[in-house]
């Protein structure tokens, strides 16, 4: 589940599974959390506004989050299906690979 933007309002902003809560496919939470608590504070850090703040922290944060919430559903889907081994094998990897860049 991805929530759709925007994630914040005033200087309330949500976070982890409450925007984009995954299936355990690639065992990507605890990581996801980690990235949340650093892109955050960055973000914090380097605005002069929390709202701005928010925005910046949601514009780096979205399409990564999509890209594993979609990433965990289809290989689910994949292996509920009794997809072929590789094939789930190849999604798992393109994920990891995509997750292993700079957020």
């Amino acid at each position: 589940m991805l929530q759709p933007r925007p994630w914040s309002n005033g200087r309330v902003v949500l976070l982890g599974d409450a925007v984009h809560a995954t299936a355990p496919h690639l065992a990507s939470g605890a990581g996801m959390a980690v990235e949340i608590g650093i892109v955050l504070a960055e973000e914090l850090a380097r605005n002069s506004s929390v709202a701005g703040a928010l925005r910046a922290y949601e514009d780096r944060r979205f399409d990564r989050c999509r890209d594993v919430v979609e990433s965990s559903v289809a290989i689910g889907k994949l292996q509920l299906a009794h997809g072929a081994p590789g094939q789930i094998a190849g999604l798992i990897e393109g994920a990891l690979h995509r997750l292993n860049a700079p957020y």
